[in-house]
């Protein structure tokens, strides 16, 4: 559904490009380089995103405490995630567009860098508590 989302905006902005009067100043950017990249972003943001919601579950199952204040709760620590996630595609979505791969990449490295950091130090937290 995402794609054909993708596929459709792009082709409307592609009809209409020739119509405005800055069509030859547009950066024109096909639509395989944003489609290839923003799936890898997609999939290594769910990746992360993942990675540290089961994470923090077998932390909290092994007697750890959430320092988040904001997510006491699964319902919480979801929602929070998810909206961190939908923040981040829609980032890296319009650097592609706007011709940024460079920015977007770092963006998505950035993005999982911190997941994995997260899911490291609740990993290590779990093995060292004990119910």
């Amino acid at each position: 559904m995402l794609s054909l989302l993708l596929a459709s905006s792009l082709w409307l902005a592609g009809s209409e490009a020739g119509a405005r009067p800055d069509a030859a100043q547009a950066v024109v950017v096909p639509v395989e380089k944003i489609a290839d990249g923003l799936a890898t972003d997609l999939a290594l943001n769910a990746l992360g995103t993942g990675l540290d919601l089961l994470s923090t579950d077998f932390a909290l199952h092994r007697g750890c405490v959430e320092g988040n204040p904001l997510a006491p709760r699964v319902e919480g620590r979801v929602a929070l995630k998810m909206g961190g996630a939908a923040m981040t595609g829609a980032a890296s979505y319009w650097l592609r567009r706007k011709g940024h791969k460079r920015a977007a990449d770092v963006l998505r490295y950035a993005r999982l860098a911190v997941d994995l950091g997260l899911t490291v130090n609740n990993v290590a937290c779990g093995l060292k508590e004990t119910r």
